[in-house]
């Protein structure tokens, strides 16, 4: 889970407002938003700038019945 240190240098985004996080990012796949993401599946959390890729499917995998590796945005960086 991503932790901070000071409320005051983060901002939370109410519902309708906060599109970006519907954003995920398949694995080998170029990223288009600097930020923490987190697997949907397992909860590993990754930082990605932007124009870099996820880790392809053979670098983070799961046990079968876990479910596919989907990179969601937790985080926006600005």
């Amino acid at each position: 889970m991503a932790r901070y240190r000071n409320a005051a240098l983060v901002e939370q985004i109410r519902d309708g407002k906060g599109s970006d996080f519907a954003y995920t990012l398949r694995p080998g796949h170029e990223n288009g938003h600097h930020g923490i993401f987190r697997c949907d599946a397992c909860g590993l959390e990754i930082a990605l700038p932007v124009g870099h890729r996820a880790p392809p499917q053979n670098t983070h995998q799961h046990p079968r019945g876990i479910g596919d590796v989907d990179w969601r945005l937790l985080v926006l960086a600005n």
